[in-house]
């Protein structure tokens, strides 16, 4: 089973479709999640913190301060901003990144080495990802009225989400060591499960 998902994304990890994936998650970036911000009202204090979901973590009292901070329609603009665009970002970076990592894994593995399953890894992502969307938007319709339990499992999923992200990034970086190595050296023979 892991083994015909491994080679199905294999397939896919290609120099133009990395490219193009590469070049949507720039435009969410630099494009859409910008004027996600701008849509928010400009709040007198403005907020003190980012949305949410860019932090690293929060607390149960962030998360009610900054649903305060927004006032109704900033409470709004972000939910339906979290229903939408943030319902495909997922998607496209965890395939970037298992893309990126076959694409990498595939110059320093054996074809059948169990390694590659670490590939596989990013697809968990987009599930923390999406339940600390819904938990945020939930807390925010239903505000003024707390579920502080909630507020805890979405920082739960946010700080989920960062450390296995980040935790895919340092693989990928170390897979990209692990390649520049091989190509100085290319007699050294390819990793073995």
């Amino acid at each position: 089973m892991w083994g015909k998902l491994i080679a199905r994304l294999e397939e896919r990890a290609q120099g133009k479709t990395l490219l193009a994936l590469f070049l949507l998650l720039l435009l969410f970036t630099f494009v859409i999640f910008p004027w996600r911000s701008s849509e928010l009202p400009k709040m007198q204090p403005p907020l003190e913190k980012p949305t949410l979901d860019t932090q690293f973590g929060y607390s149960v009292q962030t998360v009610y301060e900054t649903a305060r901070q927004l006032g109704e329609q900033g409470r709004m603009a972000y939910a339906l901003t979290e229903v939408s665009v943030d319902l495909v970002y997922p998607v496209l970076y965890s395939l970037f990144l298992s893309l990126l990592m076959l694409a990498i894994f595939r110059r320093l593995l054996a074809p059948t080495s169990a390694w590659l399953r670490l590939a596989l890894l990013p697809v968990v992502v987009p599930l923390f990802d999406y339940a600390e969307n819904f938990s945020i938007v939930f807390i925010l319709l239903n505000y003024p009225t707390q579920f502080p339990s909630l507020a805890q499992a979405a920082n739960v999923f946010t700080l989920a989400k960062w450390t296995v992200g980040v935790g895919c990034v340092v693989i990928i970086l170390l897979g990209g060591i692990g390649a520049l190595i091989r190509r100085v050296t290319p007699s050294v023979s390819q990793v073995q499960p």
